[in-house]
C-alpha cells in the first residue's frame, strides 16, 4: 500500500468514525434516527411572514432574497436568506464576475389594502410539518381541497411584466417585513401583485386569454397553501 492509498484509507475511517459517534452534545430526549424516519413530513416557504401557523414548526426565519430588477443576470428564483449566516473568506470588494443577490421588496403603493407595505423588505418563513408529506399551492383560491389543510393564504406576486422575469410565489396576506424600519428605497429586488388579463373583444384591447367570466380583467389574484 503506498502512502497515497494509506492516506485516503485514514481519512475514510476517521469519516466513518465520526458518522457513527453520536454528537458530544446530543440531546438523550431526542429521536432517534430511526424513529425519525417513520414520521413523514415537508417543507414550504411562508413567503411574507416571520413565523409559520400552528399547523407548522418554525425551521428558520429570514429575508426574501433575489437578483436585482436591472440585473440581466443571476437566478430568476427567490431565496430565504437566514438571519445568521454562516460566511467564509471571500475577496475583498464588489467583484465584477459573481451573481448578485439582494434583499427583495413589496411594490404595493397603488393597491390602498397593503398601500404601508411599499418599499419594505420582504420576510421568509421555513415551516416543516409533521405527518403530512404533500405541499400544494394553488392560485387564485383561498380554501384547500377536502381532506387537506391550509396553511396559510395571501396573494400571487412576482415581477412586474416589464422586468426581469422570475417566478410566481404565494405570499402571506399579512405582507411581513423582515425589520422594522422607516419607508426607503434600497434597491434590490422587487415583486408586485399580480393581476388577471382576460379576452377582451374589443379590437383595440385584444389581449389576454383568461375566460372574462371566471377571471375579470385586472383582479388581483390571491392563493393558498396546503399540506396532506
Amino acid at each position: 500500500m503506498d502512502q497515497t492509498d494509506a492516506l485516503t484509507l485514514k481519512v475514510d475511517l476517521e469519516m466513518t468514525n465520526l458518522q457513527t459517534q453520536p454528537a458530544a452534545n446530543a440531546d438523550p430526549r431526542e429521536p432517534s434516527d430511526q424513529s425519525s424516519a417513520n414520521e413523514t413530513g415537508s417543507l414550504y416557504i411562508r413567503w411574507g411572514s416571520r413565523q409559520c401557523p400552528d399547523t407548522a414548526e418554525v425551521v428558520y426565519t429570514g429575508y426574501v432574497g433575489g437578483s436585482h430588477f436591472y440585473n440581466d443576470g443571476g437566478g430568476s428564483n427567490y431565496l430565504c436568506l437566514p438571519q445568521d449566516p454562516d460566511l467564509i473568506m471571500a475577496s475583498p470588494g464588489i467583484q465584477s464576475t459573481r451573481a448578485r443577490i439582494d434583499t427583495v421588496e413589496y411594490y404595493t403603493d397603488d393597491f390602498d389594502p397593503l398601500s404601508s407595505r411599499h418599499h419594505q423588505d420582504a420576510a421568509c418563513a421555513v415551516c416543516q410539518t409533521k405527518n403530512r408529506s404533500m405541499m400544494l399551492m394553488i392560485p387564485a383560491k383561498l380554501t384547500c381541497p377536502i381532506g387537506w389543510i391550509r396553511e396559510y393564504f395571501g396573494y400571487i406576486m412576482s415581477s412586474m411584466f416589464t422586468s426581469k422575469r422570475s417566478e410566481f410565489i404565494c405570499v402571506d396576506k399579512s405582507l411581513a417585513s423582515a425589520a422594522e424600519r422607516e419607508e426607503e428605497y434600497d434597491g434590490g429586488g422587487a415583486i408586485y401583485l399580480v393581476e388577471a388579463r382576460c379576452l377582451d373583444p374589443r379590437p383595440e384591447n385584444n389581449y389576454g386569454a383568461l375566460p372574462c367570466d371566471q377571471y375579470p380583467d385586472g383582479t388581483e389574484l390571491v392563493c393558498v397553501v396546503c399540506t396532506k
